[in-house]
């Protein structure tokens, strides 16, 4: 996967014409080069880059690194640093930042085309597991979310350990939020089409949730069922 939009923060001149060339190549359709931190800041304020390739021993009084931080504390860019130092305290200085990639001078094209490959296919294929969470998880209270890709009740993003009918149940509610599920529904799921034990066993089992998670807006249904509410 070939990014559209790359940056380039290289105050080399010869490395950063050699890494524009290699991108090119590689079907890259814009790049921009920034030679100091001042710049690169100031670019990446007015346009949307897909990638940064950002060298670490830049001059001024930001180096690579401190670029990175103060990129990352605004935008979500894929990073991928570039240097000829590989010391302890600069390469934990880069891990602290999750990099998307790391080139060690000097480099090979293809050592920069892999790099650029998998980096900025982890970021894309991260993006969508994110979108896909954000798209699949419902509010059901102020403190209270439902993923129904995981199947998992969250409060402050930490999962509740539920039963498997605890579990199935709250699929099956949430999953029809702010509707009736009628109480044959409701059986058949959570028993699989067989008999519960007593006729109390799914009063229990809603008594068992409204006990975990009080502020969930679980409804008995006046049309022999019950329903849980979301929050817009």
């Amino acid at each position: 996967m070939t990014p559209k939009n790359v940056l380039i923060v290289e105050d080399e001149s010869i490395t950063a014409r050699y890494i524009e060339g290699v991108l090119t190549q590689l079907g890259v359709l814009k790049i921009t080069i920034a030679v100091s931190a001042t710049e690169a800041l100031e670019l990446i304020t007015h346009t949307k880059f897909d990638l940064i390739l950002m060298d670490i021993n830049i001059k001024g009084p930001m180096d690579g690194i401190q670029v990175a931080k103060a990129v990352l504390d605004h935008h979500a860019i894929p990073i991928i640093f570039i240097t000829a130092y590989t010391d302890k305290e600069t390469l934990d200085s880069i891990y602290e930042l999750v990099p998307y990639g790391f080139i060690r001078k000097p480099f090979t094209p293809k050592d920069l085309e892999i790099a650029v490959s998998i980096g900025y296919s982890r970021f894309k294929l991260e993006q969508n597991q994110t979108q896909t969470i954000k798209t699949n998880k419902v509010k059901l209270a102020s403190e209270f979310y439902y993923c129904l890709d995981g199947q998992q009740l969250l409060k402050n993003g930490e999962c509740f350990i539920l039963n498997n009918k605890q579990s199935k149940l709250l699929y099956i509610l949430v999953k029809n939020q702010n509707s009736n599920v009628s109480y044959e529904q409701l059986t058949q799921s959570v028993w699989e089409n067989k008999p519960p034990p007593s006729d109390s066993s799914l009063r229990t089992l809603v008594y068992s949730i409204r006990k975990i998670a009080p502020a969930l807006t679980l409804i008995t249904s006046s049309k022999n069922g019950y329903m849980i509410q979301s929050v817009v």
